[in-house]
């Protein structure tokens, strides 16, 4: 083997969801039967399948039917005392989700990339009615991602690898002892993957989900959407599999929409591992600017590359694609709301600002979030909705696409993407809202920002700001005549 086909250590394995399907183009969430009661659902989950947009008149948040008068008067008045007298506007969220089912599953059950993270975000949203009123059906008819997509970023012999994996070589096998023979080939070929017969399949639909996304916002049906997928996608390279990830959804997304017609792409890659796929995919195309926060340890953490994960990798220079690599690396120290906060403001707003994108990929990754088995870092689920927020109200007519990637506590990783889905509701035209909710850290704990995260955000703006002018080094205070952490 290459290596163990894990990113980390956890205590359990994980709980196996049965198999449920869509049985209808109204109901998207049917009920669940799970094996784990802490994430059991109780109910079922009607999505709309009307793409029109709409805005609210009375109260800041329209909830569900099901929900009583009462419950409904006492939501509305607490979030208009919440976000000020004026209701702000909220949008449609076209979303898709796959990856349910115990098809692609670990054969020795220890990997945590498994189907109850997307049942967990399935209960969420039973959980969150009024969330889920804003919610379209993007996956009535849910797809697999075709050869000739898969090829805009893979390559011809990739994929007749995963196919020459899946056959069959042992007659009269049984199904479990296949898959356990397709892992074990699969361990051989690649880094820290786990592979049945059927992780080919769905990593496709997974891939499909993403473009059908993108294809959704493109088409100007929405202006927004969201997927819960999975295998991820961010580490898979064009040649090979590798950190769970089979096919690159958020590259595949992104070549997608500049067929389409967008001009300017924006991938802001928050999971805290690397996302040597994606960089890779886009490392001499100025049409794509790459951000990516992330855990670097110097080269010690997943990926471990001490070089395309640097604060270093600019992209090529003196070429037109310089500048549009930006990696924001952490090295020691466990990083929560404040760190990351400092980084949007200090980097990635600014950044934004000048690249002015036509739209917005965020390749969600929550393993940064608080209980992570893996990440072990201390960033909230509102945090993770504040750097959605932010950055759309930076972006202001950006379209935005949110895929998930990874996150590994289950329960923290539901309610982060529900604060993400939250964030994408609001509108970000200023003439028909307020300012985008944004629940950052108070101004006045500056002071605790770690050492460490200023010294990573000032060594990603020394390689950077030969590319982009509104960059400048930040400290604590301005008595050094840097640029203070203060939010512009």
């Amino acid at each position: 083997m290459k290596r163990v086909a894990l990113r980390g250590s956890w205590d359990t394995p994980p709980t196996p969801v049965r198999k449920w399907e869509l049985t209808d183009a109204n109901t998207f969430i049917q009920r669940l039967s799970l094996d784990a009661p802490s994430i059991s659902l109780k109910g079922s989950l009607t999505l709309e399948t009307d793409f029109g947009e709409w805005e609210t008149k009375d109260t800041a948040i329209p909830v569900a039917k099901e929900i009583s008068p009462a419950h409904t008067k006492a939501v509305g008045h607490k979030v208009a005392t919440a976000f000020g007298a004026k209701p702000l506007s909220r949008r449609k969220v076209g979303f898709a989700l796959c990856g349910n089912c115990d098809d692609h599953a670990d054969p020795h059950k220890r990997s945590p990339e498994h189907c109850s993270r997307i049942a967990a975000i399935v209960r969420a949203l039973e959980e969150r009615k009024e969330l889920a009123s804003f919610l379209v059906n993007l996956s009535q008819t849910p797809r697999l991602a075709t050869d000739a997509e898969l090829l805009t970023v893979h390559t011809k012999g990739y994929l007749n690898k995963l196919q020459r994996l899946i056959s069959n070589t042992t007659p009269q096998v049984s199904s479990k002892e296949h898959n356990k023979e397709v892992n074990d080939k699969a361990a051989d070929e690649f880094d820290s993957i786990y592979m049945t017969a059927k992780s080919a399949e769905a990593a496709r639909l997974s891939a499909g989900s993403a473009i059908q996304c993108v294809e959704t916002v493109c088409r100007g049906e929405l202006t927004v959407a969201a997927a819960a997928i999975r295998p991820p996608g961010h580490h898979a390279e064009a040649h090979c599999a590798m950190g769970f990830c089979f096919f690159n959804n958020a590259a595949l997304a992104t070549k997608r929409a500049l067929d389409l017609g967008m001009k300017r792409v924006l991938i802001v890659d928050q999971d805290i591992h690397h996302g040597n796929g994606t960089q890779r995919a886009f490392w001499d195309d100025e049409r794509v600017l790459y951000f990516s926060v992330h855990r670097w340890d110097n080269g010690r953490f997943y990926p471990h590359n001490d070089v395309e994960s640097a604060p270093s990798c600019v992209g090529p220079k003196d070429t037109p694609a310089a500048g549009k690599t930006v990696n924001v690396a952490f090295c020691d120290g466990e990083m929560g709301d404040l760190e990351y906060r400092a980084v949007w403001e200090s980097v990635l707003l600014p950044i934004a600002n000048e690249f002015n994108p036509d739209m917005i990929i965020f390749s969600a990754g929550f393993d940064a979030a608080e209980g992570d088995p893996i990440g072990r870092y201390h960033v909230s689920p509102s945090c993770f909705g504040s750097m959605v927020s932010s950055l759309l109200t930076r972006c202001p007519t950006s379209k935005a696409v949110l895929l998930l990637e990874g996150g590994y506590n289950t329960a923290v990783t539901a309610e982060a993407f529900c604060e993400c889905i939250r964030a994408l509701t609001f509108s970000s035209d200023p003439s028909k809202s307020g300012k985008i909710p944004c629940e950052w850290p108070d101004n006045s704990q500056w002071t605790s920002v770690k050492d460490q995260a200023i010294a990573a955000i000032n060594k990603t703006i020394e390689y950077q700001s030969p590319y982009w002018s509104s960059l400048l080094p930040v400290s604590r205070s301005n008595i050094d005549g840097g640029r203070t952490l203060v939010p512009r």
